[in-house]
């Protein structure tokens, strides 16, 4: 079903889902057997029988398709994936960049004073070249296992004066009014007012440092930059000091959609192929760069030695087969179709609870 839409979109045509929401089978076995005997009327020639036994089964079973439709499922097909979704990915041990080129639309670039976006695509030939160097050096730490993602937690601090003529009863309901917002109180320095703290978390980030390293004012600061972004970003912050320094980035990912990422592999086997980009010369060891983000191929015969394929508008659309101990470099268009496939799960609305016209097929 995957190979199919990546295969009308490639032609422009609209995308269809379909599951299948029930299969039932019924199983009939029958058993016969009899006995036929002729007796003769003279006793002196004997009689004539015979046995006879039979049995047959037959299964029928009846499988029920419905088109997976509905505003929900159409809101998610178009919107664009949460960050934390790409976190999860990465931390199931899939390789940064097979996630990020399938799913990034762009990477803004924050270490100046303007804005820089990067976009990923192969029709903006030097934007692409960037955008695929970028990939490179997260993914050359990610395999020096240099890379932290974690979430921001910091405390903010409040000086909280109140007046020395007030009440006990009064102070007392501020401390537990206090209390009950998550705030925690500090006794007193020097003569000073009391003070306020609050953790707060924000959201996670991807960096070439433990986040706990760095003081606490820093860890405010990055908090107040990232609040402001979009959910379908993703944050990067390699800094000259860390791993990787020599190629330092300050910027986030902004996300595709599912529907996004099936055209952009459809549009990359006609009219906006992707092609070879050398890593950047401060970049580390990688462990695979190949032209294609997830190279599916099209012949007109149908292949003999194919993972998945499917026939669509005259042409065949498949997935090599690759033996078991096929390294993680070779199998890597294996890899990135279990990554769609991953995708659309996550993506997929409960179809049990909505009525909808359905397609029974029995055999």
């Amino acid at each position: 079903m995957l190979l199919l839409n990546i295969a009308r979109a490639k032609r422009r045509e609209p995308i269809h889902f379909t599951a299948v929401s029930s299969v039932a089978a019924t199983f009939n076995f029958q058993v016969t057997a009899g006995w036929l005997g002729r007796i003769a009327d003279n006793p002196g020639t004997g009689s004539a029988t015979a046995l006879t036994l039979g049995a047959s089964a037959s299964e029928n079973p009846t499988v029920t398709i419905i088109p997976v439709v509905g505003e929900a499922f159409a809101r998610r097909m178009l919107t664009p994936l949460d960050g934390n979704k790409i976190l999860f990915f990465a931390a199931g041990g899939l390789e940064p960049s097979r996630v990020l080129r399938l799913l990034a639309r762009s990477y803004v670039d924050t270490s100046g004073e303007h804005r820089d976006l990067i976009l990923n695509n192969p029709r903006q030939k030097e934007e692409y070249i960037r955008f695929r160097r970028i990939i490179l050096h997260i993914a050359s730490l990610s395999l020096a296992e240099a890379l932290y993602g974690r979430q921001i937690v910091y405390e903010e601090v409040v000086p909280a004066p109140y007046p020395t003529d007030s009440s006990a009863t009064d102070v007392t309901g501020t401390v537990i009014n206090a209390l009950k917002e998550g705030y925690l109180w500090q006794p007193p320095v020097e003569g000073g007012p009391p003070v306020l703290t609050q953790v707060v978390k924000g959201r996670r980030i991807v960096t070439n440092y433990d986040l706990s390293d760095i003081s606490n004012d820093q860890r405010r600061r990055l908090h107040k930059e990232t609040e402001r972004l979009p959910k379908d970003s993703l944050f990067f912050d390699i800094r000259p000091d860390g791993p990787g320094g020599e190629y330092p980035l300050h910027g986030y990912f902004l996300l595709r959609s599912f529907r996004q990422s099936l055209h952009f592999i459809a549009r990359g086997m006609s009219v906006a192929p992707e092609f070879d980009v050398e890593k950047d010369p401060r970049t580390g060891p990688i462990l695979a760069n190949p032209a294609r983000t997830l190279a599916i191929q099209e012949t007109a015969d149908e292949p003999s030695d194919a993972l998945f394929k499917v026939r669509h508008a005259g042409s065949w659309y498949w997935i090599p087969n690759l033996p078991e101990d096929a390294s993680d470099e070779a199998a890597w268009d294996q890899i990135a179709f279990r990554l769609v496939n991953a995708l659309y799960n996550m993506t997929v609305t409960d179809i049990s609870k909505q009525p909808r016209p359905s397609i029974a097929i029995t055999k």
